[in-house]
């Protein structure tokens, strides 16, 4: 067996961070990740680099923000988007498997349909399709598909030539909607009386899944040698910011997500406050693999913040998004899109867009429904040239367009 250490990614689809027991939610069952939690770190403060799914994606594989890599809606029906983008040879597989390591793929991609070059195996979809295989529920005696993905992985692991390190990802498609799960899993929080119990079945579902791959891990002899990741793209608001969407807002629901790591180096129960974002997920990897970062990469390997060795880690978290003006209850046609900016530091959140600065203290107000930003002009300045300088770094012009006009006034956006 290789020295190198493994590298296993496991994520979920649309979960936000208050679905698991580890970041404060007081009624979902979820034992594995629990322990994952305790035997590892849990990062406290994650947000996605852009609230659906595509634009993640390419960010989680190429630690770019979208607006670097050029990625920024939802695709279907292409073979390949990283090939049509230029990106096959700068994904983190691509590196790894140039450094020797096996690398797989099971679940959900939405990134194309074909393997895009570095996987030995692949066993993806893009996107659609439901959570059941042949479109079988579970009272037509269907097969779950994270719980078939999950067979496969595991016999995979069972069966593999272990002269290699291995790099692989399984991408559970829930708890995304249609909130879709076993029986036994959705009936236990209808029987609570939880509104979309689907959804927090979905959760359960996958936890049993994350248990079964770490047992299989131990059986096999391969969890004392593989750092494990549990997280996911982005939340889920329940359609009640907009009445329409579940996602395409930078509000908390949908922009903070659970990111669990676990493995040889990482002390048991550390808990980790810093903001992080899914940017950094390709330079750890990488920096766990012992693999050189490209220069350009604009996330950082999350390795100093487990051992204590980053002083000068980033206090802002700086995320990108696309919405639509549809209103509550409104029957009209989505208008002209709108593209954000938002960062938050801990406290305080400001989203900007043409014409508008919105500021949420998340103090006083964690649902963010109360735009302060008219009390407090201050607080506003100081966010947008924080904003700003973060956007010129990143070498973001629309990030700078808009702190611009949130200092100087709609005059700027004209400029």
């Amino acid at each position: 067996m290789t020295d190198q250490p493994n590298i296993l990614v496991l994520f979920s689809d649309q979960q936000r961070a208050d679905s698991l027991p580890s970041y404060g939610n007081s009624f979902v069952s979820a034992p594995y990740l629990d322990r994952m939690a305790r035997d590892g770190a849990r990062f406290s403060q994650c947000r996605t680099v852009f609230p659906v799914c595509t634009p993640a994606r390419a960010s989680m594989w190429t630690g770019k923000f979208p607006h670097s890599h050029g990625i920024e809606k939802n695709v279907y029906g292409v073979p390949d988007l990283l090939a049509d983008r230029g990106l096959t040879d700068r994904t983190v597989f691509a590196l790894l498997r140039g450094a020797g390591y096996q690398c797989g793929y099971w679940g959900k991609w939405h990134l194309g349909e074909a393997n895009p070059g570095p996987f030995d195996e692949w066993h993806a979809f893009n996107s659609w399709g439901g959570h059941w295989q042949d479109h079988r529920q579970h009272f037509q005696g269907g097969t779950y598909i994270p719980d078939r993905d999950t067979d496969a992985m595991i016999t995979w692991l069972r069966e593999r030539e272990t002269t290699r390190p291995f790099c692989s990802v399984i991408s559970w498609y829930p708890p995304h909607d249609p909130f879709s799960c076993p029986l036994d899993t959705m009936d236990h929080y209808r029987r609570m009386g939880v509104p979309c119990p689907g959804y927090y079945g979905s959760v359960t579902a996958l936890d049993r899944c994350v248990g079964r791959i770490m047992a299989a891990l131990e059986e096999t002899g391969q969890a004392g040698n593989t750092i494990v990741f549990y997280y996911s793209d982005h939340g889920e608001t329940f359609r009640a910011r907009d009445g329409v969407t579940s996602k395409f807002v930078c509000t908390e629901d949908s922009v903070h997500v659970p990111f669990l790591m676990r493995g040889p180096g990482i002390a048991d129960n550390l808990v980790i406050d810093e903001l992080i974002g899914l940017q950094d997920l390709m330079p750890t990897m990488l920096d766990i693999a012992g693999v050189a970062a490209p220069a350009d990469l604009q996330g950082r390997s999350l390795m100093p913040l487990i051992r204590g060795e980053a002083p000068d880690w980033r206090d802002i978290a700086y995320i990108e998004n696309e919405t639509h003006n549809i209103m509550r209850d409104s029957d009209a046609d989505p208008r002209a899109r709108r593209r954000q900016r938002a960062v938050f530091d801990g406290r305080h959140k400001l989203i900007l867009e043409d014409g508008q600065a919105i500021l949420f203290d998340l103090a006083a107000d964690p649902e963010e429904r109360i735009d302060v930003s008219a009390a407090n002009p201050a607080e506003v300045a100081r966010l947008a040239g924080r904003l700003g300088a973060e956007a010129a770094r990143l070498d973001d012009p629309l990030g700078c367009k808009l702190a611009e006009a949130a200092l100087g006034g709609r005059a700027a956006l004209a400029s």
